[in-house]
């Protein structure tokens, strides 16, 4: 019953950059079921002896619902942390292989997991909730709509790290700056701006907003090369535009105010 290695190529990125040759590593995978049922999939290093990653073998996924903050109630998925007790969530959905993963960024640059364990109650997080429903709701549209597997066509995992803060440039622009006031999307891992830090429900993470961002992955992914800069970068705004509204549309269906990105928004 011991278990059988197999030799494979791994990434060592885990925020999903599968195109860098220079990422990868030749590792022996393992899947191993111990007698907690805990069951993990793991790559070891075959020079280096070292774990490079691991995976859940059993879905640790859970269904749940909060108020979002422009969309009521809606149902998401969670994490049942493995071996918690009493049990507790974290804002993780490994339903499927591109993971998504809702976390704190701080002002220091570091994030950390944000955890329930009121019976996986995310009241309190109604923010931090909506941001990760609309990343599922963006890759269930373009896996549904466009038999897209994650922003990179390759389960790449997006990374949400909620509260983020933007760079205003040298010099700022006039007035405070919004360094709050934005959404960015790079690499797999989004950034939310919290807009004003007096209110939960202005933050930007409307449906359109995050497809939005989420788009700009797929765009930097495809053969279309739109590098950010004059018109391509022009077009490639355009079609986190078009992409974003129409997601929107799915889910809710068209109105007048449909086409303008982030007419949810409340201020």
């Amino acid at each position: 019953y011991k278990p059988v290695p197999e030799l494979v190529w791994v990434s060592t990125d885990e925020r999903g950059d599968l195109k860098n040759i220079a990422n990868y590593e030749l590792a022996y995978m393992f899947d191993i079921y111990p007698a907690s049922l805990d069951g993990k999939r793991i790559f070891i290093s075959a020079s280096k002896g070292r774990v490079i990653q691991s995976f859940p073998l059993r879905s640790n996924c859970d269904a749940t619902s909060t108020a979002t903050n422009f969309y009521g109630s809606q149902v998401f998925s969670t994490r049942l942390i493995p071996g918690s007790s009493p049990a507790r969530w974290n804002l993780w959905n490994d339903c499927q292989p591109a993971f998504i993963r809702t976390q704190k960024w701080a002002s220091n640059g570091t994030y950390s997991d944000y955890v329930s364990s009121a019976s996986n109650n995310w009241t309190a997080l109604q923010s931090e909730a909506t941001s990760h429903w609309g990343i599922e709701r963006a890759y269930y549209y373009f896996q549904g709509i466009h038999s897209r597997n994650g922003w990179n066509n390759a389960n790449g995992g997006v990374f949400i790290l909620q509260d983020a803060l933007f760079a205003c440039g040298t010099p700022p622009p006039p007035g405070p700056c919004p360094n709050g006031q934005n959404a960015s999307f790079g690499g797999g891992t989004m950034l939310v701006g919290n807009a004003d830090n007096a209110f939960t429900i202005d933050d930007y993470n409307s449906l359109d907003i995050v497809a939005h961002e989420f788009t700009h992955g797929v765009t930097s992914s495809s053969f279309a090369n739109l590098i950010y800069s004059k018109e391509s970068g022009a077009l490639n705004e355009s079609f986190s535009d078009i992409f974003g509204v129409t997601c929107h549309a799915s889910v809710f269906g068209l109105s007048n105010n449909t086409w303008k990105v982030g007419f949810d928004r409340k201020n």
